[in-house]
């Protein structure tokens, strides 16, 4: 598979943070519990969610494996199998949080702040004030295996660019047990006990594969959503884990994963919080800050909203 340019991101700095937009229940939970829920990916509000990066996946696996016969088309054909069942039997959960504007929209660079943005106001200001709370992308330590942390791609080409090293490798696994099978037919092996040798190397290089590609694919979002500039941590345990939960949602209810996330001094990493458009500014940030301080958070910026955004 040939590397493609990142369009998307290129020749631009990480930003310093990223953003979780939340509800002022969600900002509760948040701070008592100290901790962020990851939600099952087919909870979101992306009806196709996985399932383009799914099939981007696929056609670039598919095209590969021409040049490979039958073998390549028929691993390029499990390979979706495999997915689409480990995605049911152990699916991926996301945080979501608000990234930076892209080199192509520097018309409103000037004036952006990943923190302070209209559209994920309007998105969470429904049913009261909202709130958008500055974390880093590193720097932390947590308390369940597997998180994944990177930036959602819309475009084809990048979407390509973001899954190409994993699939190169799911390559090489595959190239390498289709040698190790015909070898151990030329020395003399049966064809069924190579064939069965076969399947059991490539599944167990597989299982190591699946958990980066799984978090490759779930970060590949359909183009309408570009205007989120999401950036996800993502997180795949299996279902007993004591960290996976249910709670009602929009769609049902939703499979979770409780995420403690967690400074040098014990607490959750947060740097800023920008307070929502509100009719009563000055009181919502005193009471935030003893919140704050009742949690032992002593040295957050709290910044209110500077978009004249009215709801009420």
């Amino acid at each position: 598979m040939e590397d493609h340019e990142r369009t998307e991101n290129a020749n631009r700095p990480e930003p310093e943070l990223l953003y979780h937009y939340t509800t002022q229940e969600g900002m509760l939970g948040i701070i008592n519990e100290q901790e962020l829920w990851a939600t099952d990916v087919r909870f979101l509000n992306d009806d196709r969610e996985f399932q383009d990066g799914l099939r981007v996946a696929i056609e670039m696996t598919t095209q590969c494996s021409l040049n490979a016969g039958e073998d390549g088309l028929c691993t390029a054909q499990y390979l979706e199998e495999v997915l689409n069942s480990e995605f049911s039997k152990r699916p991926v959960y996301s945080v979501s949080f608000a990234g930076p504007l892209k080199d192509a929209e520097e018309l409103f660079s000037s004036i952006d702040d990943p923190g302070d943005r209209l559209n994920m106001w309007r998105g969470y200001s429904e049913r009261g004030i909202a709130y958008s709370i500055g974390l880093p992308r590193a720097g932390w330590t947590t308390d369940i295996e597997g998180l994944d942390f990177q930036e959602c791609s819309y475009l084809r080409e990048t979407k390509e660019t973001y899954l190409t090293e994993i699939l190169n490798r799911f390559v090489d696994l595959r190239n390498e047990c289709i040698g190790n099978r015909l070898g151990s037919v030329s020395d003399g092996v049966p064809l069924e006990q190579a064939m069965d040798k076969m399947r059991e190397e490539f599944n167990e290089g597989l299982d190591g594969i699946l958990p980066d590609l799984k978090a490759q694919i779930a970060a590949c979002k359909h183009e309408s959503f570009w205007e989120e500039r999401e950036w996800r941590l993502t997180v795949a345990p299996p279902s007993d884990h004591p960290k996976v939960f249910h709670a009602s949602g929009r769609f049902g209810l939703t499979p979770r994963v409780r995420v403690a996330l967690r400074g040098p001094d014990g607490l959750l990493p947060m740097k800023r919080i920008v307070i929502g458009p509100c009719p009563h500014m000055a009181d919502a940030i005193e009471s935030l800050k003893g919140l704050l301080i009742r949690k032992g958070y002593r040295h957050i910026e709290i910044s209110p909203s500077q978009i004249p955004y009215r709801n009420w």
